[in-house]
C-alpha cells in the first residue's frame, strides 16, 4: 500500500472521529473555538494529493514530507451556532526559507454557494506563526474552510530524520476567535 493510500486511510479515520467530538463540545460563545491541525484533507486532483505526502502527527499536527511538492489541504471551521462569525487564526510552522506558507479563509451558503469576502494571508518567517486571515462570517447554515498551501521541506536529508536538520511545514492548530 502506498504512502498517499495510508494516509488517505488514517485522515478518513480520525476526521471524522475529531469532527464529533468537536462538533459535541459544549462552551460558551466567548471562548476559543480550536481544533487540531489534524482536522484537514489534501486539496486537489488526486495525482495532486498524491504527490504531496502529508503526515498526521499524534501531537494533532499536519506536516508536509516532501521535498518536491507543496501541500495543498483545506481546514473545515465548525460553528456552534446557526450563523457563526469572528477571527480565524492558524497556528502554522514554516522551515522552508525559500516559500511562504499561504492560507486563505472563505465562507460559503449551505449549497456551496460564496459568501462575503474572502481573507488571505501569507507567512515567510521560519518558525511557529499565528497567521491572522481576518474575520469571517458564515450565513444560516452555511460553513467556513481554510485553504493552506504548506511549503515543501528543503535540506540536505530525508525530511523529519532524528538528529537531521531537514524539518517540515506544517498546521499545529486552527481557531475561531
Amino acid at each position: 500500500m502506498s504512502i498517499a493510500m495510508k494516509i488517505k486511510n488514517v485522515a478518513l479515520c480520525i476526521v471524522p472521529v475529531l469532527a464529533l467530538a468537536t462538533i459535541s463540545a459544549s462552551a460558551s460563545a466567548a471562548d476559543i473555538k480550536r481544533s487540531p491541525g489534524t482536522m484537514c484533507v489534501g486539496q486537489g486532483t488526486a495525482s495532486a494529493v498524491g504527490n504531496s505526502t502529508l503526515s498526521y502527527y499524534g501531537t494533532g499536527a499536519l506536516h508536509e514530507m516532501s521535498k518536491t511538492y507543496d501541500g495543498n489541504v483545506v481546514c473545515p471551521i465548525v460553528w456552534e451556532d446557526t450563523t457563526g462569525s469572528g477571527n480565524i487564526v492558524a497556528t502554522v510552522l514554516n522551515y522552508n526559507p525559500n516559500v511562504s506558507f499561504s492560507c486563505e479563509a472563505e465562507s460559503f451558503s449551505a449549497n456551496d454557494y460564496g459568501f462575503g469576502a474572502k481573507t488571505v494571508n501569507s507567512v515567510g518567517v521560519t518558525d511557529w506563526f499565528d497567521l491572522s486571515l481576518g474575520f469571517q462570517s458564515a450565513p444560516a447554515g452555511g460553513y467556513t474552510v481554510i485553504r493552506c498551501k504548506i511549503p515543501r521541506c528543503v535540506g540536505p536529508d530525508v525530511c523529519g530524520t532524528p538528529g537531521g536538520s531537514t524539518w517540515p511545514s506544517g498546521i499545529a492548530s486552527f481557531r475561531v476567535q
